[in-house]
Formats: C-alpha cells, sequence, structure tokens
C-alpha cells in the first residue's frame, strides 16, 4: 500500500458502471470474494438491468489502464410494491418499522430501498477512502429517489475494517445474523445495516422481523439467477439460502 504522500499523485474518479467493465467486474469479484455469482449477475449489473452501480478507476496510471476498476459498489433498488407481490411480504412489516408510510397500503406505495449488493476495493488501492467516496456515491444517488427511505447492507461480522466503515458513514447496526455467510464448510455471522433516508425513521425491530429480512435477501439474489458456492453436505438442507452479497473494503 502506498502512502499517503505518494497516494495523493494518483487521480482517483468515479463513475458509473458501464458494459465494458463486465470481465473487470468479475475478475475482482472473484479475486476478493469466496462467494462465485454466475455470469448473469455481472451481465445485469454492467448493464443496469435492475440496478445502479458505480466504479472507481486510477485515471493517473500510465499503464495503459486508466480506465480499468480499482474499486466498485453495486446496489439493487428494491420497489415496495414488488416487495409485497414477488416476495411474499417478507419486507413489508420491515419497511413499516422504518418507513413512514402513513397506513398506506404497502402495495400501492411507491416506497422503495436501496439494498448494497457488493462493495470491493482491489487491495493496493485500500485505505485511501475509496469505499468511503463509493459509499457517498450511492447516498447521494439514494437521497434524490424521493420514494427512497432506507439503504441496507449486510457485512461480516469478522470484517472488522468493513463493520468501522459503516459505522463511521453513519450506518446503523440493527442486528447481528447468526451463520448468515456459508462457504468452504463454515460459516459466519453476519451484521445488518441500515442507513435511513428521506423521512425515514427507525422503530423497535422485532426478531421476526429480522428473519423475513433474510428471506427477502435470498429470494431477490435468487430472481438474478445468482449462485453462492457452498459445501456439499449443506447444500441440500440450505438450497439457495446461499445467495449473500459480500462486501470487501478493507
Amino acid at each position: 500500500m502506498e502512502n499517503k504522500e505518494a497516494f495523493s499523485k494518483r487521480e482517483i474518479k468515479y463513475r458509473s458502471i458501464q458494459p465494458s467493465d463486465e470481465h473487470t467486474l468479475q475478475r475482482i469479484h472473484d479475486q476478493l470474494f469466496p462467494i462465485r455469482y454466475e455470469s448473469k449477475f455481472y451481465q445485469d449489473v454492467a448493464n443496469g438491468r435492475g440496478t445502479e452501480s458505480w466504479g472507481a478507476v486510477d485515471v493517473s496510471r500510465s499503464d495503459g489502464q486508466s480506465d480499468e476498476l480499482i474499486g466498485f459498489v453495486t446496489t439493487r433498488i428494491v420497489p415496495a410494491a414488488e416487495v409485497e407481490v414477488n416476495y411474499v411480504n417478507y419486507l413489508k412489516h420491515f419497511m413499516k418499522k422504518i418507513v413512514s408510510i402513513h397506513g398506506n397500503d404497502l402495495a400501492k406505495s411507491d416506497e422503495t430501498l436501496v439494498h448494497v449488493l457488493t462493495l470491493g476495493v482491489v487491495k493496493e488501492y485500500r485505505h485511501h477512502g475509496i469505499a468511503s467516496d463509493l459509499l457517498k456515491k450511492v447516498i447521494e444517488n439514494a437521497s434524490m429517489i424521493q420514494s427512497c427511505r432506507a439503504i441496507y447492507l449486510h457485512s461480516s461480522s469478522e470484517n472488522e475494517a468493513a463493520v468501522n466503515l459503516y459505522k463511521k458513514m453513519s450506518f446503523k447496526l440493527v442486528r447481528k445474523l447468526s451463520k448468515y455467510y456459508s462457504f468452504d464448510g463454515r460459516h459466519s455471522d453476519a451484521y445488518l445495516f441500515v442507513y435511513p433516508l428521506n423521512g425515514g425513521r427507525f422503530h423497535r425491530w422485532p426478531f421476526e422481523v429480522l428473519i423475513s429480512m433474510l428471506s427477502c435477501v435470498r429470494t431477490g439474489l435468487e430472481s438474478w439467477g445468482t449462485k453462492m458456492k457452498t459445501d456439499t453436505s449443506q447444500s441440500k438442507k440450505s438450497g439457495t439460502q446461499q445467495n449473500r452479497g459480500k462486501l470487501a473494503c478493507h
């Protein structure tokens, strides 16, 4: 990792993810995460199908790769009506706990949430505020969506750097989720973070609401056809519950 003085000479720019980023995006995901997604996930992200995503590039590079991604954040906007119809009410009660819907029928509401799917920065560019800037992009964009009431994400409880980042960025740690991640025969816990927006607010969070949140994330990622490697002994029991976003931004 470069010291601050050396890194200050680099020029980092942020832009939307574009179709030409697909293969680089997949390569970096494979390098950073133990999770393996189907190619459809990268195609959807690169082409903006159901996603809002941003990348970081180092335009000061002299190796001809000045537009190659060195960091990224991928997100999905979750409409309330879609949650009501397709997720079998998984988020209905969740949204009522953080969203000001004033008694409206959620199925007819235009309320939305932004789900941060993945966040990553390549190793040699970490500890220079790039992950923070990418999250700021998400917050800035979500703030301009008047119907959006919160951003939510999950992080491994073992990823101390990521946990500290989200706290620094004013995300609220809502709940510890036991054995949320599973790969290579090993389970690890996750933290659920929420960032309220545009009048969204916190109330008490009953345990059953958070369990429903897990199911929602699983179902949402299944709808994209994304898959995660799991140990064969757990695959039949867990099914597609292992499709999870992973955050790496040390």
